[in-house]
């Protein structure tokens, strides 16, 4: 499916549009999130063919200083990303090491961590998916933390209560 580019400026309270592609196929809106539908229409019209025939693409011609902050935006955004990623696996590691090493109940790892049982519950098989299977998950990323069959998230092991690491 071929796509077109439609450039969009603004241009006073209205964004003009254009596809470069396609000589003669200007168009304009209020809003950029309708720039789409008018550019679509704008190019099937033109074209002769159904809308649905080809893909848009809407990019808004900036000035140097929007493009500086939209691209300081996403480096922060990939930033949190890696941030999030190193807190769930702390969460991940702390929920194992107090339900496995301590002994601590789902609900008491919950108190302890300040989060619900069930949202332990979640984090312990979140942590069971990342090593692929209940047992070793392995060093780097997770820290070497091991979860023994009939932890309390193996589904098939109806454990309920604390689990302790085998001697």
């Amino acid at each position: 499916m071929k796509t077109f580019t439609v450039t969009a400026r603004r241009a006073g309270k209205w964004w003009a549009l254009e596809v470069p592609e396609v000589p003669g196929v200007f168009s304009q809106v209020r809003r950029l999130d309708q720039a789409e539908a008018m550019a679509r229409d704008a190019l099937a019209t033109m074209l002769d063919v159904a809308p649905d025939s080809f893909g848009i693409e809407v990019e808004p011609a900036l000035d140097d200083a929007a493009r500086e902050v939209l691209e300081a935006l996403a480096r922060a955004k990939e930033q949190v990303g890696r941030v999030q990623r190193d807190a769930t696996l702390a969460a991940q590691r702390a929920a194992v090491v107090l339900t496995r090493d301590d002994g601590l109940s789902m609900r008491d790892a919950g108190e302890v961590m300040k989060l619900s049982h069930q949202r332990i519950a979640q984090i312990l098989e979140e942590a069971e998916h990342l090593g692929e299977t209940i047992g070793k998950v392995g060093g780097g990323d997770f820290g070497g933390v091991d979860l023994p069959k009939g932890a309390p998230n193996d589904p098939h092991g109806a454990h309920e209560g604390p689990v302790r690491r085998p001697a």
